[in-house]
């Protein structure tokens, strides 16, 4: 029995120390019009699919001539102030990359949009990560997330392999 308990509480550790995955698509297997189907692209004309890092891989390239370009997740994620949210991406390209959480309330208005990395691109992929805490944000109370990538004004930025995740403090 208490071999049995001893695993079950290893197990469960285990488990809360991973985090929940958030379902992002960031290898942009979801295509409609050439664009991702599951992102919103502020400036649907600057963005487009092209070869990934991988043989046969995705990715999503942003070119920002005068302002900004980014591509937010279409779908919300519900926080609570005990989240830290992880994104992370591989990048490369010429200019300046970002990733950024957008603040929601529980009618999905955004609050606030918090920039969690920023990095040069170059031109071979490299990584680029981030975290946020909600308890940091706690003055909006947030009820929702949505993740964005972006490329500064000047930038053309690839990202590949975006991927996020809700670890629990």
């Amino acid at each position: 029995m208490k071999r049995f308990f001893t695993l079950v509480l290893t197990v469960t550790a285990v488990t809360l120390a991973a985090g929940t995955d958030l379902r992002i698509d960031g290898k942009f297997r979801n295509i409609a019009n050439g664009l991702p189907s599951d992102w919103s692209i502020s400036a649907p004309g600057a963005a487009r699919i092209v070869g990934g890092e991988e043989w046969f891989s995705r990715a999503l390239q942003l070119t920002a001539n005068t302002g900004a370009v980014i591509a937010t997740t279409k779908n919300s994620f519900p926080v609570t102030i005990y989240d830290t949210v992880e994104m992370e991406a591989e990048i490369k390209g010429s200019g300046t990359a970002f990733l950024a959480v957008e603040l929601l309330d529980a009618n999905g208005k955004v609050l606030a949009v918090k920039r969690i990395a920023t990095a040069t691109a170059t031109a071979g992929f490299r990584d680029l990560k981030g975290s946020l805490r909600i308890r940091d944000c706690a003055q909006y109370a947030p009820a929702a997330i949505r993740l964005v990538c972006g490329a500064a004004p000047g930038s053309t930025v690839t990202f590949d392999d975006i991927d996020a995740e809700l670890d629990r403090d």
